[in-house]
């Protein structure tokens, strides 16, 4: 019921109060973004608080940023998602360091308190002797560190009792002493470990770009009956080199080529990530949904 101008109430349609409903979303989800934003990188940082949030989408899907949480999170805090979003959780940092027991428990049980669809985490390494860089370093392609990450892999597994989901990261160096190229290590992986695979297509175009080698040759080699999972965002050309920034829309050349990836995998589900710099909510929704116009090409992957 809504109010009019002599006193009396007038009726609202089921239209109305949906497109009322969807107006009021959309603000309060715009509202979150900015002060997640805001807290992250505007505020002077007095303590080392992250506010949740990395990465939302406001259609079907919530991806939780577990690093944000555990220093944060008690065993009886409430943890809240929209009913309608089908949470995933995205870690970092424990692939290949000690493996913490403490810390995996930890991982499970929040996974099971937000009934995450999967956990996700990136092909690499972040530290050495107990330092964190705060990045996703490349590794060595080998056979030895194959078998390594494999074992950690299954770990891992073992300890959720569920397949972890592995992404491929960007990179900027490549190791002299590799004997494989990613692609053909994460489809390994991925076989040897029995786990699945998040496509990063904006990370594939990345590195691309920088070590000179064809995408359509890495999506051609993806195993896409384990992919559970694409990745877009947007990126820094700087002419000689490409930054995986996550800033801006997402270029037309990796909407493509989520648009050849995705026809191989069944319905593989798409988020979007803008970390920085993010514009109104409207031009933020609109850019997420392009999604829709490149899932929907039948464009098979070229030879």
């Amino acid at each position: 019921m809504r109010g009019s101008v002599d006193g009396r109430a007038q009726s609202t349609s089921p239209q109305e109060k949906l497109e009322l409903l969807d107006g009021i979303q959309r603000r309060v989800l715009w509202l979150a973004v900015s002060m997640i934003h805001h807290a992250n990188k505007v505020r002077t940082a007095r303590d080392d608080v992250k506010v949740g949030g990395h990465q939302a989408s406001s259609a079907s899907m919530v991806s939780i940023m577990t690093a944000l949480y555990f220093e944060h999170l008690g065993a009886h805090d409430r943890v809240s998602v929209k009913p309608h979003a089908s949470p995933v959780l995205h870690a970092i940092n424990y692939l290949l360091g000690r493996l913490d027991e403490h810390y995996l428990t930890e991982l499970r049980a929040l996974r099971d308190r937000t009934r995450a669809r999967w956990v996700s985490d990136h092909l690499c390494w972040t530290g050495v002797a107990g330092k964190n860089t705060h990045d996703l370093l490349p590794l060595p392609y080998t056979e030895e560190n194959l078998r390594h990450v494999a074992a950690r892999v299954r770990a891992v597994q073992d300890v959720l009792g569920a397949p972890l989901a592995v992404e491929n990261p960007s990179s900027y160096v490549e190791h002299a002493g590799a004997s494989m190229r990613e692609w053909e290590f994460l489809a390994r992986l991925a076989e040897e470990a029995d786990c699945a695979i998040l496509l990063d297509v904006n990370n594939v175009f990345v590195s691309a770009h920088n070590h000179g080698f064809a995408p359509a040759t890495y999506l051609a080699a993806m195993p896409y009956d384990r992919v559970v999972q694409f990745h877009v965002a947007g990126h820094t050309d700087h002419g000689t080199h490409i930054i995986d920034s996550h800033i801006g829309p997402v270029p037309d050349a990796v909407w493509k080529l989520l648009g050849q990836a995705h026809a191989q995998s069944g319905g593989a589900s798409v988020l979007m990530e803008w970390d920085a710099e993010i514009p109104d909510f409207e031009t933020t929704h609109a850019e997420a949904l392009r999604a829709k116009e490149y899932i929907r090409m039948p464009s098979p992957v070229p030879s």
